[in-house]
């Protein structure tokens, strides 16, 4: 799981080694740089292990506060992360 999300240390790694993590935020960046408009980016990090739910980046959260949920369109969101 770590080397696949690549959550681990990816210093001195070619690009095709990298995990999921690192090539999302790269993809997501380079699609900004130079734009001129202001961006907000938010992330979650969850882990879901024997059907229960873990925030990583807030490990202070309860798990019974967080869910995933399916919206009448078919969205898929996660409710109670930070």
């Amino acid at each position: 799981k770590t080397f696949t999300m690549g959550s681990g240390n990816n210093s001195g790694k070619l690009e095709e080694e990298l995990g999921v993590i690192p090539r999302v935020m790269s993809d997501i960046y380079s699609r900004l740089d130079g734009t001129t408009k202001q961006t907000t980016i938010r992330v979650s990090y969850i882990e879901v292990y024997n059907e229960e739910i873990k925030d990583l980046l807030h490990p202070s959260t309860p798990a019974k506060a967080i869910s995933i949920r399916e919206r009448a369109d078919g969205t898929i969101m996660v409710a109670g992360v930070r």
